[in-house]
């Protein structure tokens, strides 16, 4: 199920509600955190290491996935993936 909300409405629930506000603005820091701790190991370490990272923290949905979209997310080439496996 999807819920959608307009930001207007959304404001109104922040105005109303302090622990709605303070919760979601929680979420959207560990979001932001996450999003820069994987860029910064996206960049600053090797493809290799970062594909052996993506395994072990992902060991049950590689399997599920193609090589392009695998790496897509490490951002290389699917040749280059090919080549590291």
């Amino acid at each position: 199920m999807v819920l959608q909300i307009t930001k207007n409405r959304l404001e109104q629930l922040y105005t109303l509600s302090p622990v709605f506000e303070r919760f979601f603005r929680i979420l959207n820091e560990n979001s932001a955190i996450a999003l820069q701790t994987r860029l910064i190991q996206l960049f600053s370490s090797k493809a290799e290491t970062n594909y052996h990272s993506f395994l072990k923290k992902y060991p049950k949905i590689v399997n599920r996935l193609n090589r392009k979209q695998i790496a897509g997310y490490l951002n290389i080439t699917p040749q280059y993936l090919s080549q590291l496996k």
